[in-house]
């Protein structure tokens, strides 16, 4: 049996966390980066740039983490080989 970790939050969890430490940022972005976080925006259906930022990091820091401690990230896609994931 796999040992899958659940990354999905919701909403209000997302919510409640900004709220309890908000911390204002101004990012600039170059013209292809804001495309990619709106296509991602429609792709994962959020409804602003900043819950695209937040689901990102979380991911990202599951990733790193899991790695740091000697894990791999696999990604496996039906009828193909599976290819682990490296960060750079």
């Amino acid at each position: 049996m796999e040992n899958i970790t659940p990354i999905e939050t919701t909403k209000t969890d997302l919510n409640q966390k900004a709220e309890a430490a908000a911390y204002r940022l101004n990012l600039s972005l170059t013209p292809q980066a804001k495309d990619e976080l709106e296509s991602l925006k429609k792709l994962a259906q959020k409804s602003s740039l900043v819950e695209v930022i937040r689901a990102a990091l979380a991911v990202y820091k599951i990733v790193v983490e899991h790695q740091q401690s000697g894990g791999r990230v696999v990604l496996r896609s039906s009828g193909t080989d599976d290819e682990t994931l490296r960060l750079v």
